[in-house]
């Protein structure tokens, strides 16, 4: 529910936010006595870092989640008493809610401080195959529902919200300042050549493919390397092969950023133990 409830307060943040006021709800307005469960907690959040603190706010999370807790808390309980209540049939629900952590065998699971959506096994794996497709189709129905409900416009006014990402430029940036700081000589990430500067950060998985910029998925490249890459995923062999490489920058991101590289492995992999960085490993070479 953790990584649900930060997901909705990144999609609804922009909207809640925007110049004009963008109903969410049919019959919701301005001067609504019942507005969208969260639009509250948002605004309450504006006034505490600024309309375009998103990013800001974000990063208290990965620092000190107790900074944000209630405010993802209420975010959590609209989900559970909407969405997880309400998707599929009563007779063949869709998903399920739990206080309880699952268990793993040798896996300590996130912090579960929110509860958990239960998932089908198929429908989870169906996501994980497709989620950037399925993301893709889910926002184009949002923005159609959200013009419905905002009569006299368009789909594509609420496209640019739905689409925005916070904070891309900056965490290459934070990158590039960790390994210039580290004194050592860099080595492109996929052919072991020194890198001198004007070197490229490359998205190990391509952003084209799943759009994320965590601190894991940003490597040191050479710039011909990175666009000969392209949007391609690299190769399973490739990837084993430079292992301790990666392993090697992941270690130096870790001794700066240690909360937030491991509150971004934790959503990318769902769990974490004592051999992370293989497990990083594996999952990009799948």
């Amino acid at each position: 529910m953790w990584a649900v409830a930060v997901q909705w307060l990144t999609f609804y943040w922009p909207l809640v936010t925007a110049p004009e006021f963008v109903a969410q709800i049919r019959g919701e307005s301005g001067a609504c006595p019942k507005p969208i469960a969260f639009r509250t907690t948002i605004n309450d959040l504006v006034a505490q870092y600024g309309q375009q603190g998103l990013w800001t706010e974000l990063r208290e999370i990965e620092n000190d989640a107790r900074k944000i807790i209630s405010s993802l808390r209420k975010i959590a309980q609209t989900i559970e008493k909407g969405p997880v209540t309400f998707a599929g049939t009563r007779n063949a629900p869709g998903f399920q809610f739990t206080k309880a952590a699952p268990s793993a065998p040798g896996v300590k699971m996130v912090d579960g401080t929110l509860g958990w959506i239960v998932v089908p096994e198929s429908v989870w794996l169906d996501i994980s195959r497709f989620d950037h497709w399925i993301e893709d189709s889910v926002v184009i129905r949002w923005s159609s529902l959200t013009a419905e409900m905002n009569r006299r416009r368009t789909l594509d006014q609420f496209l640019p919200y739905l689409l925005s990402t916070p904070g891309n430029e900056r965490d290459t940036s934070e990158i590039r300042a960790v390994l210039a700081s580290s004194g050592r000589a860099l080595e492109c990430v996929w052919t072991g050549r020194t890198l001198q500067r004007g070197y490229h950060v490359d998205h190990a998985v391509p952003y084209a493919v799943w759009g994320n910029n965590d601190f894991w998925n940003l490597l040191p490249c050479h710039d011909q390397m990175n666009l000969q890459k392209s949007d391609a995923l690299p190769a399973q062999a490739l990837i084993r092969e430079r292992a301790d490489c990666i392993v090697g920058y992941w270690q130096q991101y870790r001794q700066v950023f240690s909360r937030q590289f491991d509150m971004q492995i934790i959503r990318a992999l769902g769990c974490r133990s004592h051999l992370v960085f293989q497990h990083c490993v594996i999952f990009l070479s799948v």
